[in-house]
């Protein structure tokens, strides 16, 4: 939902529209960013193996809930996957879904795992060689299974080495921990809701789990366990290699991450909403996708802490029950009983494709830090560098090809005469500071009329303290050939605080305007060495 402010600055500019008097700009030659050095999270997601059907499995498991549904078209789910209720152990399956997970960028997957013969555990091995195919690589979420406990765990690893450790699949790091000596080439463990050592068992400390962890980081592969608390207090009083948070159901950036040891992994979670309302769960865990703005705001939380994490974990990819998956999903089912399965208001696989411009984002993050110039080519899908085209109520755009080039093409909008193309510049690069930048923008000549550049300045005496400030029209003169046009702004602030948390936009009066390639340059390099802002900064 959109602040009162965003409200307010939409409203003044509905009725100003745009305001420019200075005289067109010309063209320039577009700058060659420097070098780039290559330091990325690891992208991951947290995945479930846990679904039967009787054709595969001879019963339906999870998609009835014990008997609660009745599947194939009543499903213990809000929402209805688009490859209808499936069998984790159908091997199709588990190829399309290793493609959609390649789409997505994703590298790891975080297995949901019940303990050794377990349902989940007896479809690993497919899984597995199905992630070798796809070079993606799989860690291990232990679960709350009946029976856990601080001695399991130790076996648990031990079991879980021995059995899938050969496989091309396994997830190693020699990365290792304040407890995990570095240089061991070791697995990645997850333990679920450590405040119990099982569902409606027993309940646990930090401590309780110690002598666990240090048996484990005494195997010769050692381990890497990562608790799911947001508290410091529980990686030192537990030995536990670094922490993880699972489900962010809140939008404020992960500023726990800060608090936990130096060498401890911190792993902060993104995720696009929460609605298991059919499965009887509380109507204080539903959480709105908002058409997928909450997950923009997920991923965004995550990388403006201004570090990176040495992993990104997204829940989920298809935990169906909760809600949480980007896995495609069906539009227009129904259960047959008077409930309509929501689709994604983008298409089905709208959450594969944000996924994927998101995992863009994060793993160029730090070279970005040090970057001369960004620059996005608008296409059907665009191909962004540190710079991103947004569409928002008042800016709707289409895919064209005109003339041999990919475009996007404004269109009409409801909500006001003008139209809009906003774009956001990747906070690395630059963030609610003063700077001098020449954005550059490729456009077709194709009909008579103007357009200029709105964008966050540092300027008072500008609209809403300089969020909006105009630059010179550019005249359009119906040549039909593509053009470049150059914005010097010398007081660029790009503080996210237009509409939508863009940080500029092109404005066109009543007129359509289709534009191929968007370029924001520095005036100089920002630096020649790039050195990353450490996670735990005094």
């Amino acid at each position: 939902m959109p602040s009162i402010q965003q409200f307010l600055n939409f409203l003044l500019l509905f009725l100003t529209g745009v305001a420019a008097t200075m005289p067109a700009n010309s063209p320039t030659v577009p700058v060659t960013p420097p070098a780039r050095q290559a330091v990325k999270p690891i992208i991951a997601a947290f995945y479930y193996p846990w679904y039967g059907n009787p054709a595969t499995d001879s019963k339906w498991i999870h998609w009835d809930a014990d008997y609660r549904f009745s599947p194939p078209t009543d499903i213990a789910s809000d929402f209805y996957p688009a490859l209808g209720p499936y069998s984790s152990h159908d091997k199709t399956v588990l190829q399309q879904h290793m493609e959609w997970l390649q789409q997505a960028g994703v590298e790891v997957i975080i297995v949901s795992w019940w303990g050794p013969y377990s349902y989940e555990d007896g479809t690993v091995a497919e899984l597995m060689a199905a992630a070798a195919d796809a070079g993606i690589k799989v860690a291990f979420h232990i679960e709350p299974y009946r029976g856990r406990s601080v001695d399991s765990i130790v076996s648990d690893v031990q079991y879980i080495y021995a059995q899938y450790g050969a496989s091309p699949a396994f997830f190693r790091s020699t990365q290792g921990s304040g407890y995990n000596e570095p240089g061991k080439s070791s697995g990645l463990f997850f333990l679920w809701n450590p405040g119990f050592r099982y569902n409606r068992g027993p309940t646990a400390d930090a401590a309780y789990w110690q002598p666990g962890l240090d048996q484990i980081h005494a195997l010769p592969e050692g381990g890497l366990v990562m608790v799911q608390k947001t508290d410091a207090a529980w990686v030192v009083d537990g030995h536990f290699d670094g922490a993880y948070d699972y489900t962010n159901l809140d939008t404020a950036p992960p500023e726990w991450g800060r608090q936990l040891p130096a060498d401890a992994w911190f792993i902060p979670t993104v995720i696009p909403g929460f609605s298991a309302r059919r499965m009887g769960y509380p109507n204080a865990t539903y959480r709105q996708r908002e058409g997928g703005a909450l997950y923009e705001r997920q991923w965004r939380s995550v990388l403006e802490t201004g570090s990176t994490p040495p992993m990104i974990a997204i829940t989920s990819f298809n935990e169906w029950h909760e809600g949480s998956q980007i896995e495609p999903a069906a539009s227009g089912m129904t259960n047959g009983w008077g409930y309509a399965y929501p689709g994604y208001e983008q298409g089905a696989d709208q959450y594969l494709k944000a996924t994927a411009r998101w995992t863009a984002v994060a793993r160029s993050l730090p070279a970005l830090t040090c970057a001369r110039q960004i620059e996005v080519t608008l296409a059907e899908t665009n191909r962004s560098d540190g710079l991103y085209q947004q569409e928002m109520p008042d800016g709707l755009t289409e895919p064209a090809t005109i003339c041999g080039l990919e475009a996007r093409k404004t269109i009409a909008n409801r909500f006001s005469p003008m139209r809009y193309l906003y774009f956001w510049v990747q906070e690395a690069y630059q963030h609610a500071a003063p700077g001098t930048v020449a954005i550059t923008v490729e456009y077709l000549d194709g009909e008579s009329g103007e357009f200029a550049l709105e964008y966050d300045s540092t300027d008072p005496n500008q609209p809403f303290d300089g969020a909006y400030k105009s630059t010179a029209r550019i005249a359009l003169t119906g040549s039909g050939g593509w053009r470049a046009a150059t914005f010097e702004l010398p007081d660029a602030y790009f503080g996210d605080r237009q509409n939508g948390g863009a940080d500029f936009r092109i404005a066109l009066p009543g007129i359509d305007l289709a534009v191929n390639h968007v370029m924001v340059a520095k005036a100089s390099a920002p630096c020649l060495n790039l050195y990353l802002p450490s996670l735990h900064r005094p």
